[in-house]
């Protein structure tokens, strides 16, 4: 019994392994979201210079941008990661 329900969760582990969508490089987050900030300034600006509540609201726009543009390929918290880095280097 124990054999076939570890043979049971190699298959799944497999199976999933096999049918995930590969996860998206953060290097092509950073170009996504630099060419994202250059077609949005005034957005990026909201976001860079904007108060909490703001902030927020454009974090979630961007964010909702790269998972358009990526199909939900991209990973939210690599996004997000990437869009704070921006805004402290302040470009």
């Amino acid at each position: 019994m124990a054999s076939s329900l570890l043979r049971a969760a190699r298959c799944r582990l497999i199976y999933l392994s096999l049918s995930a969508p590969a996860a998206m490089d953060t290097a092509e987050i950073n170009a996504l979201v630099e060419r994202l900030v250059a077609d949005h300034p005034a957005e990026w600006e909201r976001f860079a210079a904007g108060d909490d509540s703001d902030r927020r609201k454009m974090q979630g726009f961007f964010t909702g941008q790269v998972m358009r543009e990526t199909r939900g390929q991209a990973d939210g918290r690599v996004v997000a990661k990437v869009l704070a880095r921006k805004a402290s280097n302040g470009r």
